[in-house]
């Protein structure tokens, strides 16, 4: 099960008033969040750093972006992109404030937080493991949903 919420220092909680989850045909997750005792709430989002592109206002994304996180991925890296933007208003009725009930509605209009890096090395066995299979003329294929820069390290690995 995942968490609704997250304690802090000083009683201070987040709280995840809804999630999407990831979704395939996106490549985002999603979360609308509330600060306690402040009230505020935000809405998060981090999936592929394309499509988290994507949903961002053009002013808040560098430049550069593409190329760095392209650069990331060919390193070897995992690379996702993280945005978010503060909820017009506390009410979360109709007609009392923004709704959060479309995903699509949710994930736009997001400023660019950055980016999120994981390296994921072979596990010590792999390229052993993969000889042996190729001495038994077994054909060795790798499928990933990672960008493509990842794979390419990856596999040169």
């Amino acid at each position: 099960t995942s968490q609704s919420e997250v304690s802090g220092p000083r009683e201070q909680k987040l709280v995840i008033l809804k999630r999407f989850d990831f979704s395939h045909s996106s490549m985002t997750m999603s979360s609308v969040i509330e600060h306690r005792p402040s009230g505020s709430r935000g809405i998060y989002c981090k999936g592929s750093y394309e499509q988290v592109a994507s949903r961002c206002l053009p002013g808040s994304i560098p430049r550069d972006f593409t190329a760095v996180a392209q650069a990331h991925a060919y390193s070897g890296k995992y690379v996702l992109a993280i945005a978010g933007r503060p909820l017009k208003s506390k009410g979360l009725i109709p007609g009392g404030g923004e709704r959060f009930d479309n995903r699509e509605e949710v994930e736009k209009d997001l400023i660019l937080l950055g980016l999120l890096l994981f390296k994921n090395p072979l596990r010590p066995d792999t390229r052993d493991t993969i000889e042996l299979l190729k001495t038994g003329e077994v054909r060795s294929v790798m499928i990933t949903g990672d960008a493509a820069g990842t794979a390419i390290c990856i596999a040169r690995e």
